[in-house]
């Protein structure tokens, strides 16, 4: 997601990308009827040229959020605009998610993302070290690309936790 946000502003500066969690979306849209200030809520959401919406599973069960979504969505569609989301699972697959939103998330390009290759986990690990400058032996990068295969954040962490331990104890 992120990725996508930063190629669309290096291409396109002027493009306005508004980049959020469905968890943060949920709060802002729940404090702007807490103050009574949804016309600014709408506002900020459909003045946009790209929204991107991160983990949108979580708005799950949460009807009112879903609502607003979905009329968010709607309006920036009619505009000619991109939204860009992520869930753990299809859109048809989505439980706790109202059909008609399942439709309109389902009528774009759905892209199923799999997990990173163990090759794939290596050469990043490895271009990670080299663009930090530092020199991690080959079996301690095979290891790390061999244990951790969740998700390449959770790869990045372990290699900053070993550079810094590295760094604190003085065997850089």
């Amino acid at each position: 997601m992120h990725a996508i946000g930063w190629k669309i502003k290096q291409q396109q500066p002027e493009r306005k990308v508004i980049y959020l969690s469905a968890e943060k979306f949920m709060y802002q849209f729940v404090r702007a009827l807490r103050y009574k200030d949804t016309s600014a809520f709408k506002e900020q959401f459909r003045s946009i040229d790209v929204l991107m919406i991160d983990d949108v599973q979580f708005i799950s069960g949460k009807d009112n959020t879903q609502e607003e979504f979905f009329h968010t969505f709607n309006a920036l569609i009619e505009q000619n605009k991109q939204i860009v989301i992520s869930a753990d699972k299809s859109p048809s697959d989505l439980d706790g998610v109202q059909d008609r939103l399942k439709s309109r998330l389902g009528c774009g390009l759905v892209a199923d993302i799999h997990p990173t290759t163990y090759e794939l986990r290596l050469g990043i690990l490895i271009e990670k070290a080299q663009k930090r400058g530092v020199e991690i032996p080959p079996k301690v990068l095979e290891f790390l690309s061999h244990r951790i295969i969740s998700n390449v954040r959770e790869m990045e962490g372990a290699l900053n936790r070993l550079v810094a331990h590295a760094t604190l104890v003085g065997t850089k």
